[in-house]
Parts: structure tokens; C-alpha cells; sequence
């Protein structure tokens, strides 16, 4: 947009704006440069404005271009004002705000407020049911047919679906780490990777730490994809061990093949590292890894938050990316080696991916497996190093 551009009012039926929504309850969200706007436009639909430059507000309302367009956004990404656009001709159509009831009503809406006026301000001002009242009215249409006939059918809503969403969490016995931060993340997310309410809900999950959504993890899943490289028979099993379970059963299995115990501080280690947004399946792989690089019956947990600090760096969010970095490392290091003592190059290929191994659920399977995992190749003299 440039102040010469011309902007032009849709024509519609003028409608009555909720001043006190407005004021008490957009103006908070949307500051005082869309507040001004806003009230610029609804006075000028009175007017019959049209075919005029944006110059004209920046002058009435002595405003810049940049928060001219940045105040249009705002009202834009509330659902305060369409904009369109022909060539050099902006099309404005204003939107009535939403009264108090439908305003709370808005998940979206109702955290943001809350995040700019406390819950205080939240609880006195607030007139409709809080959030643990679930709203089951139907409409005739819900209910009857075309002929009168009461029916049995739910019609599908649109957009993201905040009722359809708490309910699954309630039956999950979920629960949000920070409600008002969550419910603006995740719509976020929703909108702009274009997911429905049930897709995230499922990505939500499946991250889930400690019965809590991490929003974290889920980027992180979001994330995954795109590795390149193949991996040996080997590596496909540790990978699969690795998605396969929660970082906890991954652990108590390695320490069960050297016949020692869970640690308290093990434990802890691990969900401070879920905690902090990390997939189970990277922490395995570093788990694993860990054990291998320094010979013990118990985990050596500041190595172990070291080396996944590191894929966390370097970008890593899923087992696959975690094994083929460490490849790349160890193949570098060796190169490294063969460099200093001047011996004869060796396979690329690590030892413990060259041997077969079943990874069946059994009592040999898992033997094996557990033979497997003691094999994996340290980095630096044992594997490439952090």
C-alpha cells in the first residue's frame, strides 16, 4: 500500500456498532492506532466514502503508512475488516465486533484479553459461564428436518473446533502447561500449517508430557522430515527400537541387559529433557549413544543433556537425522585418524551395522537387541565426539 493508493468502502447496509465491546474488549487486544482506525471507517460508511486516497486517514488521524497498514492487519486478523485488492484500488468492508457473550465465547479472543487485562479484570467484567460450563444448545436446524422430522445428525463446524478439542483432552485426561499461551500457539499452528482441530489434537498427544501439551515437542514433531541418507540394516533396528518406545522404557531395557536399576536422577533427567520440548525417539538415539561412549551400569545424564543439546542445535527432531549425524561424526573422525597415523583407510560402514540381528518381540530377539545396542560405536577414538 502507498498513501496515494485509493481505498473504497463496500456498500452495505450500515450497521450498529457495540461501543462498549469495542472499548472494554477489542481496544485492550488491538491497541489505539486499529482502535482509531476502526472508529475512522464505521464514521465514513455513514458518509458514503469512496474512491479516496489512503492519504486521508494518515491525515484525519495524523498516522504513518507503516501503522496505518499495520493497524489494517490487526483489524484484519480479528475479524473486524475484509480487505481486497484490484490493482492499485483497496476494497475496506467493516465488520460489526462481536457483543461480550460471543466475545467469551471466543477461546482465541478470550486468552489474548486475558493476557493483556489479568484475570482479575477477566472476573469482573466477565457476565457469561466460565469454561467449565459446556454450552449444548441446538439449533431447529440440529434438530428437525426440512419436513419437520426430528433427526439425528451433528453438522460438521467449521474452523478450529475449541469444544471438540477439550473434550478429547478431558477424556484423555490432558491438561494445558499454560492455557492462555497454548490456546494462542496452537491456534496459531492450526491456521498457518492449515490442520484441523482433531489432526493437532492428535500431534498434541502423542507429544504429550506428563498428561501435559508441550508445545515444544510438538514443533519438534512438526518439524521432522526431509533426512536424506540411507541407513544399514542395523541402524533401521535401533531406529525402530527407538520410535518405538518412551524414552523410559528405552532406558530401563539398556540398563536391564547390564543388570542394574533405575536411578532417581536418570529418571529425572528424562522428563526435564521432554520437558524441555525434546522427542522421546532423539533422546533414545542419545541414550544409547551415551551408555556406548562411556562404559557404565548407570547413565552418564550431563553427557547425555550435552548430546542432545547438541542435536537440538544442529537442528535434529527425529532418530533418523540423530543416527546419520552421528554416522557423519564417527566417518569424520576416522578420516581425521587415518590422517595423523598414516594406516590404511577402513570401511565407512560402522561394525555393528554390518551384522544381522532379530528384532522380534522374544526372549532371543530381545537378547540380541540388547547385544546390539552394547555395539554401538563410540565417537572420538569410540565415535565421532561432542
Amino acid at each position: 500500500m502507498k498513501p496515494n493508493d485509493q481505498f473504497s468502502l463496500l456498500k452495505r447496509q450500515a450497521f450498529l456498532a457495540d461501543y462498549s465491546s469495542l472499548s472494554l474488549l477489542y481496544q485492550p487486544i488491538m491497541g489505539a492506532d486499529a482502535f482509531l482506525v476502526y472508529h475512522f471507517l464505521l464514521a465514513s460508511y455513514e458518509q458514503g466514502l469512496s474512491n479516496q486516497p489512503f492519504s486521508r486517514i494518515l491525515n484525519h488521524l495524523d498516522l504513518g503508512m507503516n501503522r496505518l497498514e499495520q493497524a489494517l492487519d490487526v483489524l484484519t486478523a480479528l475479524d473486524l475488516l475484509d480487505v481486497y485488492n484490484k490493482q492499485e484500488v483497496f476494497l475496506l468492508e467493516l465488520k460489526a465486533p462481536l457483543a461480550e457473550v460471543a466475545f467469551m465465547g471466543k477461546p482465541l479472543l478470550k486468552q489474548l484479553l486475558r493476557k493483556k487485562i489479568g484475570d482479575f479484570a477477566m472476573a469482573t467484567g466477565q457476565q457469561s459461564p466460565d469454561s467449565s460450563w459446556q454450552k449444548v444448545s441446538k439449533k431447529f436446524s440440529d434438530v428437525f428436518s426440512e419436513i419437520g422430522q426430528v433427526k439425528e445428525l451433528v453438522p460438521a463446524r467449521k474452523g478450529f473446533d475449541w469444544d471438540a478439542f477439550r473434550n478429547l483432552m478431558r477424556r484423555d485426561k490432558l491438561a494445558f502447561q499454560d492455557e492462555a499461551e497454548d490456546v494462542i500457539a496452537l491456534t496459531h499452528l492450526a491456521d498457518s500449517l492449515g490442520l484441523s482441530w482433531l489432526e493437532l489434537y492428535q500431534l498434541a498427544k502423542e507429544t504429550a508430557v506428563q498428561h501435559q501439551i508441550s508445545l515444544g515437542r510438538l514443533q519438534s514433531r512438526l518439524q521432522q522430515g526431509g533426512e536424506t541418507g540411507q541407513l544399514s540394516r542395523q541402524e533401521e533396528a535401533i531406529l525402530a527400537e527407538a520410535k518405538l518406545k518412551s524414552s523410559l522404557e528405552f532406558l530401563r531395557l539398556l540398563k536391564a541387559s547390564r543388570k542394574a536399576g533405575l536411578l532417581d536422577a536418570e529418571r529425572s533427567c528424562l522428563a526435564s529433557l521432554a520437558k524441555e520440548g525434546h522427542l522421546d525417539e532423539v533422546i533414545n538415539v542419545a541414550v544409547l549413544y551415551t551408555f556406548n561412549k562411556i562404559d557404565s551400569a548407570n547413565l552418564n545424564t550431563k553427557y547425555l543433556v550435552k548430546l542432545v543439546n547438541e542435536f537440538s542445535y544442529k537442528g535434529i527432531h527425529s532418530a533418523k537425522a540423530a543416527i546419520l549425524f552421528l554416522r557423519e561424526n564417527q566417518q569424520a573422525t576416522r578420516t581425521r585418524t587415518q590422517a595423523r597415523t598414516k594406516t590404511s583407510p577402513t570401511s565407512n560402514v560402522p561394525e555393528w551395522s554390518k551384522q544381522e540381528v532379530k528384532t522380534e518381540q522374544t526372549i532371543e530377539g530381545q537378547a540380541q537387541l540388547a547385544d546390539l545396542y552394547r555395539q554401538f560405536e563410540e565417537m572420538e577414538n569410540k565415535g565421532g565426539g561432542q
